[in-house]
C-alpha cells in the first residue's frame, strides 16, 4: 500500500510540475492573497476554491482550525505576507469536534492540548444533542469563536477576518461541497452579510447560496 502510494505522489507531481506555468514568478518569493487557517482534515483541500492554491493562499492547518494553536503562523500571514483576508474555514462533521465533546481521557498529551480549547469553548453550547445537525451547529460556533480571537489580536482596520464553512455534508446548503460565509469581522446575520462591502460585486443569486447560518 505505502509503495502505491509513494508512486502516486511522485508521478502526479511529475505532471504538475510539467503543466503549471508560475516556476520562474515563484523563485522570486511569496505572494499570497490570503491566509487561511483550516482544518487538517484530509478532505480539505485548495481544489475546494476550483484554483491553483501556489502562491495564493499561506496555508496554516491544525484539527479544529484553531487560531490560537498557530498563532505564529498566523502572524506571519497578515504582518509580514500583508494578506488583506484571514479566512477560517471550518467544516460539517468535524472529527476534532466531535473527540472533544467526547472521552479524549487516553490521547496522547499533544492531541489532548490541541482538544482541550474546543472542549471548553464548545461545552457552553446549549443545541439540541438530538439535531443532525448538531455537531455542523458546533462548527459554526467553533469558527465565530475564532473569528472573535483573531479581530481581538488582529483587528480589522486594514483586515478582512472571515469566517467560513465548507459544507460537506449540505447542512448549510442544498448542495454538498460548496464552501459558505458564516461571519465576516464579527457580522453574523445573513441580511447584513450579504450586504457586506467584501461580497461587493457578486451576485445577489449566488450570495443567497453562499451567506448561510444555521440555527
Amino acid at each position: 500500500m505505502s509503495k502505491e502510494v509513494m508512486k502516486e505522489i511522485l508521478e502526479g507531481n511529475e505532471k504538475y510540475n510539467s503543466k503549471v506555468g508560475i516556476w520562474d514568478i515563484i523563485k522570486k518569493g511569496q505572494s499570497p492573497k490570503i491566509t487561511l487557517v483550516t482544518c487538517s482534515d484530509s478532505r480539505i483541500s485548495g481544489h475546494i476554491f476550483d484554483k491553483d492554491l501556489v502562491n495564493f493562499v499561506f496555508h496554516v492547518r491544525n484539527i479544529g482550525n484553531q487560531i490560537t494553536n498557530n498563532f505564529g503562523s498566523v502572524d506571519y500571514g497578515v504582518h509580514h505576507l500583508h494578506t488583506p483576508i484571514l479566512m477560517i474555514l471550518g467544516h460539517t462533521e468535524c472529527g476534532a469536534i466531535k473527540a472533544s465533546q467526547s472521552d479524549f481521557s487516553k490521547e496522547s498529551t499533544e492531541i489532548k492540548k490541541e482538544l482541550y480549547p474546543l472542549y471548553f469553548n464548545l461545552g457552553k453550547c446549549t443545541f439540541n444533542k438530538s439535531d443532525a445537525k448538531y455537531f455542523s451547529l458546533l462548527a459554526q460556533h467553533n469558527v465565530d469563536t475564532q473569528v472573535e480571537e483573531a479581530m481581538e489580536r488582529y483587528g480589522t482596520e486594514h483586515n478582512f477576518i472571515v469566517g467560513a464553512i465548507f459544507d460537506i455534508h449540505n447542512h448549510f446548503s442544498d448542495r454538498e461541497g460548496r464552501v459558505v460565509i458564516t461571519n465576516i469581522n464579527g457580522i453574523k446575520e445573513e441580511g447584513e452579510l450579504e450586504k457586506h462591502p467584501l461580497l461587493a460585486g457578486i451576485e445577489s443569486a449566488l450570495l443567497k447560496v453562499k451567506v448561510k447560518r444555521i440555527e
